[in-house]
C-alpha cells in the first residue's frame, strides 16, 4: 500500500473523507476486466471512501445508482439490475441508465437492453463453474467474475450486507464467495469499518458458548417484559377507542345541536313542531319528541339538564333516530 493511499485513508477515517484525493493522470495501460488487483466498491459510507483510488496497481469496479458521480475514479461498471425503468424505479433509474450510456469505462450487464454497448456478464459460465444457489446479490455475481478471471488480491469496500433484508436473503451468498476465492488463492482485503468478514453462528455450537447462553437469556428476558407490556396494553386500547368515540359524539353534538337552548326558546325548526309548541305551555319545557324515542324517561327531563344526561351508549342511537326524524 502506498504512503498516499494511507494517508487517504487516515484522513478518511478521521472524518475528511474522500476529499482531497489525488487521482494519477496516466493510469498503466491494462484491461480493467481482468486485473491482478480489484476494489469493488458498494455504497456503505463507513468504508466506501477507504478504496484504493490512488494506488495506480489496483482496478476500481463500482456498482450501484448510489455510486453514481461519487467514486473519485472507476475503471470498469457492473449493473445487473434489469428493473431500473419499472415505474417504482424510474425516478432514480432513468438518469443513472443515461448516465451509463454516456460513460467512457466498460459497463457489465446482462445484456444490452438498457446500455446499449454494455458486455453480458457470462451467465452461463458462471453456473456451469459456480452453481446456482449463492448467487444472491450483485457483489455476489461480480465476485464470482473477479474469480473467473484470475485476480490475485480481491478488496471489497462499502459491502457491509449487515441490514436485516441483505443478512438473510444476501450475506451467505457473499460470505460464500469470499470463501471461494480464498480457496483459489486469491487475496481478499475488507477493512474492519466493514461487517462483511464477520462470519455467522455456528448452528448448535453456538449455544454452547457464555456467549450464546447469555444472548438466550436475555432474549427470553426481553420477550417476556414485552408480553406483559402487551397484556396491560389491550384493556388501555379498548378504553382509548371508547373515549375517542366519545369526544367524536361530543364534537358532534356541539356542532349540530349547539343551538338547542335558543331553540327551547322558539327558534329554528322546534318552532314548527306542534307538540314542541304544546310543551311550551307547561310549567317545565319538555324535551322534543326526537329526544323522547331514545327513552320513554327522555321526555320528561328538563331541557336545561337534558344534554347532560344522555348516556354515552345512547348517543350513537340518537344519532340515528335524529337523522331519521328529520329526514322524514
Amino acid at each position: 500500500m502506498t504512503e498516499q493511499l494511507q494517508a487517504m485513508q487516515t484522513a478518511y477515517r478521521v472524518g475528511i473523507g474522500g476529499q482531497g484525493v489525488v487521482i494519477p493522470q496516466a493510469m498503466p495501460q491494462r484491461d480493467p476486466l481482468k486485473p491482478k488487483k480489484v476494489a469493488i466498491i458498494g455504497t456503505q459510507p463507513s468504508s466506501r471512501m477507504l478504496a484504493p483510488f490512488a494506488d495506480t496497481e489496483w482496478t476500481i469496479w463500482g456498482t450501484s445508482p448510489g455510486n453514481q458521480n461519487i467514486l473519485p475514479r472507476v475503471d470498469a461498471w457492473f449493473e445487473m439490475h434489469c428493473n431500473l425503468l419499472w415505474p417504482q424505479y424510474k425516478h432514480y433509474g432513468e438518469p443513472y441508465i443515461k448516465w451509463l450510456n454516456e460513460v467512457k469505462f466498460p459497463v457489465v450487464a446482462q445484456d444490452q437492453k438498457l446500455v446499449k454497448n454494455a458486455i453480458s456478464y457470462p451467465l452461463r459460465k458462471m453456473l456451469k463453474r459456480f452453481g446456482p444457489y449463492f448467487f444472491t446479490s450483485t457483489f455476489a455475481w461480480v465476485m464470482a467474475y473477479a474469480i473467473d478471471v484470475g485476480v490475485e488480491t480481491m478488496g471489497l469496500y462499502g459491502v457491509d450486507m449487515s441490514s436485516k433484508d441483505e443478512y438473510i436473503a444476501q450475506r451467505n451468498g457473499g460470505q460464500f464467495f469470499l470463501q471461494m476465492a480464498r480457496m483459489a488463492g486469491i487475496q481478499v482485503v475488507i477493512p474492519d469499518e466493514s461487517d462483511l468478514e464477520q462470519p455467522p453462528p455456528l448452528y448448535g455450537y453456538s449455544d454452547a458458548t457464555p456467549f450464546g447462553r447469555k444472548m438466550a437469556t436475555r432474549e427470553q428476558e426481553v420477550k417476556e417484559r414485552l408480553a406483559q407490556i402487551e397484556q396491560q396494553l389491550g384493556p388501555l386500547q379498548q378504553q382509548l377507542i371508547y373515549l375517542k368515540g366519545a369526544l367524536e359524539d361530543i364534537n358532534y353534538f356541539r356542532q349540530v345541536y349547539g343551538s338547542v337552548d335558543q331553540h327551547a326558546n322558539g327558534y329554528g325548526w322546534m318552532e314548527r313542531d306542534e307538540q314542541w309548541q304544546a310543551s311550551l305551555e307547561g310549567t317545565t319545557p319538555q324535551a322534543p319528541p326526537i329526544f323522547s324515542q331514545l327513552s320513554p324517561t327522555l321526555s320528561q327531563v328538563p331541557l336545561s339538564a337534558w344534554a347532560s344526561s344522555v348516556p354515552l351508549s345512547n348517543l350513537a342511537t340518537f344519532r340515528t333516530q335524529q337523522a331519521s326524524s328529520i329526514s322524514s
